[in-house]
């Protein structure tokens, strides 16, 4: 019995010594010195730029399209709640605007992508195209 309970102090003690090693070496200057120069670099701090200038083109062309988007949906609204025949003036309007809302987003690096949607205008039935941002061209 008396050989158990040594054993298990001998286990407790060295468990206990094992997990606070690593935090008192994360203490010592020197030691953390030795660590971080064995850390190898994997990025260059312009791959870092470059990833976060692509991250914040991608944000800004999602922007540019949900806003394209949104407009084209006010567009087609409007054209299906007036009586006159505007089926000709609502595809004009958004021709302009998906070739204006692609152009900035290729200045961005990125391409944009027409899905077609069938929408009923003035008893017609239209296909309008919805865009998204896909990757960079």
């Amino acid at each position: 019995m008396k050989k158990m309970k040594i054993a298990a102090l001998f286990l407790s003690l060295t468990l206990t010594l094992a997990a606070a090693s690593p935090a008192m070496a994360a203490c010592n200057p020197s030691v953390s010195r030795q660590v971080y120069g064995q850390i190898q670099v994997t990025c260059s701090r312009e791959e870092i730029v470059s990833a976060a200038k692509d991250a914040k083109n991608l944000a800004k062309a999602e922007r540019i399209v949900a806003q394209a988007n949104e407009k084209i949906e006010d567009l087609v609204a409007h054209a299906q709640s007036t009586k006159k025949d505007d089926v000709a003036k609502l595809l004009d309007q958004v021709d302009k605007l998906v070739e204006k809302t692609r152009k900035q987003v290729a200045k961005l690096g990125y391409e944009v992508e027409c899905t077609y949607t069938e929408y009923v205008v003035d008893g017609q039935t239209i296909l309008i195209d919805p865009l998204r941002v896909i990757q960079p061209r």
